[in-house]
């Protein structure tokens, strides 16, 4: 075998068992109440503090650090 097959075969072999232990781990409804609204809200939020935090100079929620 050359060696761009042989990489090619054990990088696939690698993805497949990283993802067999992802899918064992995050099961179906885990994935459907958290992880995807998770990846749809997180940007948006961020996006809208990051505009905020440039209009205003502050963040919308309070830091536990600047308490003091």
């Amino acid at each position: 075998m050359m060696g761009q097959r042989l990489f090619a075969k054990r990088l696939s072999q690698e993805w497949k068992k990283k993802l067999g232990v992802a899918r064992s781990v995050i099961d179906g409804w885990i994935l459907l109440y958290f992880v995807i609204p998770a990846a749809v809200l997180l940007p948006i939020l961020y996006h809208e503090d990051g505009k905020r935090l440039i209009i205003t100079g502050a963040l919308s929620f309070p830091s536990p650090l600047c308490c003091f």
